[in-house]
C-alpha cells in the first residue's frame, strides 16, 4: 500500500475507547483514497458470569447461563439440579436431575422415547411409576462372553396376566413351605403341549408334606378326592419282575379278609370296601401305613384282583373234581 498517495486517514471516534485485545478493522476506499479505522464494539463487551459458565449474546448484550457450566480441566459440561434441557420446538421432551427424589428425569414427547443401538444397558433398578408398560414383547438373549442371562423376581412378587389381574405367577413364602404359586382366573388353567413333565410329585387340593405320591388328592369323600378316567394301565411286564411265584392259599386269604359297608365320617356318605388295617394283617404289602404303624393311610384295591383270580381257579378245580365224582357215582348202581 502506497500511503503517500492517501490524502488522509479517518479515525472512528470509538477507537478511543478500545480495550486491550479489541478487534480493529482497516477499511480502504480506492475512489476517495481514504483508510477508515473502526472497532468491533461487540468484542469489547466484558464477559458475564463466573469462570466456566456458558455465555450468550442477546442483541449485543452478553450474559451467562448460570445453570450450565464447563470444566476446562476435564472437558465436562454440567447442568445443575432441577434445571431442564428441552428438545424440540414445542419443548415436550427434556432431561433434568431432580433433587426431590434424586432421579434423572427423562421426559419424552407425546409419542414417547426411542433408544436405539445394538445394546442398551440399564444398571440398577428399573421402576415403572405409572406402572411400567412394555409393548411389542420382551426377548431375553445370551450375550457372548457374558454370564447366563436371566430375569429374576423377588419372593412374593406377582407377575399378573390379563386385564383384571385375576391370574398371576409368584414364588410364595406365605405358606408353610415356600413354593412357586400359579393362580388362575375363574375359568381355570390350560396347559398345552404334546406332553407335560412334572419332576417329582403333584398335589391336587393338597400342599406341602401332604403331597406323598406321584399324584396326591385330598382325603375327602366328595368328587375332589376322585380320579375319573376311561382306563388305568399298570406297569406289569415280566422284564420288570423277579422272584416270580404263584399265590399260595388264595381262598384262605380271602376267608380272612372281610368286605364291609360303612359311612364316611366327613360327610356320612354310604360306601363299600375294606378296612385297610384288617387287610394289612393278611396282605401287608398292599397297605400303606402311617409313621406310627397303628393306622393305615390306604390300600391298593387292585391288588385283590390276582388273589380273586387264583381263588376262583382253586374253586373251579374243586368244582371239576366234584363233577367227576358225581358222574362216577351216577354210573355205579346202588346196592339193594
Amino acid at each position: 500500500m502506497n500511503l503517500a498517495r492517501l490524502d488522509h486517514i479517518i479515525f472512528d471516534s470509538t477507537v478511543k475507547a478500545l480495550n486491550e485485545g479489541s478487534n480493529i478493522t482497516l477499511i480502504t476506499d480506492r475512489n476517495t483514497r481514504k483508510i477508515s479505522i473502526s472497532s468491533d464494539t461487540a468484542a469489547t463487551a466484558a464477559a458475564a458470569g463466573i469462570t466456566g459458565e456458558f455465555q450468550y449474546n442477546d442483541n449485543g448484550v452478553h450474559g451467562a447461563v448460570a445453570s450450565l457450566i464447563h470444566n476446562s480441566a476435564s472437558g465436562d459440561i454440567k447442568l445443575i439440579d432441577d434445571k431442564k434441557i428441552y428438545f424440540g420446538s414445542d419443548s415436550e421432551g427434556y432431561i433434568q436431575h431432580r433433587t426431590s427424589d434424586g432421579f434423572l428425569d427423562i421426559s419424552g414427547s407425546a409419542n414417547g422415547i426411542v433408544l436405539s443401538g445394538s445394546t442398551i444397558q440399564i444398571r440398577g433398578t428399573l421402576v415403572g411409576a405409572s406402572p411400567l408398560k412394555i409393548a411389542g414383547g420382551i426377548e431375553i438373549v445370551q450375550l457372548e462372553g457374558q454370564p447366563t442371562t436371566a430375569m429374576s423376581f423377588e419372593n412374593d412378587t406377582k407377575v399378573y396376566f390379563g386385564d383384571n389381574e385375576a391370574s398371576y405367577l409368584a414364588y410364595s413364602t406365605s405358606r408353610a413351605t415356600a413354593q412357586l404359586e400359579l393362580s388362575s382366573s375363574n375359568a381355570g388353567v390350560a396347559i398345552y403341549g404334546t406332553s407335560t413333565y412334572i419332576d417329582q410329585k403333584l398335589g391336587i387340593g393338597v400342599s406341602g408334606n401332604n403331597i406323598t405320591h406321584g399324584i396326591t388328592l385330598p382325603d375327602s369323600a366328595d368328587d375332589t378326592g376322585k380320579i375319573k378316567a376311561n382306563a388305568y394301565v399298570t406297569y406289569s411286564s415280566i422284564s420288570l419282575k423277579e422272584n416270580i411265584s404263584k399265590i399260595k392259599n388264595p381262598i384262605d386269604i380271602l376267608k380272612n379278609i372281610e368286605g364291609v359297608t360303612f359311612n364316611w365320617k366327613k360327610n356320612k356318605k354310604e360306601d363299600i370296601g375294606f378296612i385297610a388295617e384288617h387287610v394289612g394283617k393278611q396282605l401287608p404289602q398292599i397297605v400303606e401305613w402311617e409313621d406310627n404303624q397303628t393306622y393305615a393311610q390306604g390300600m391298593d384295591y387292585n391288588k385283590i384282583v390276582p388273589i380273586l383270580v387264583e381263588a376262583i381257579k382253586c374253586q373251579q378245580s374243586q368244582i371239576d373234581k366234584l363233577k367227576k365224582q358225581i358222574i362216577f357215582l351216577n354210573d355205579v348202581p346202588l346196592d339193594n
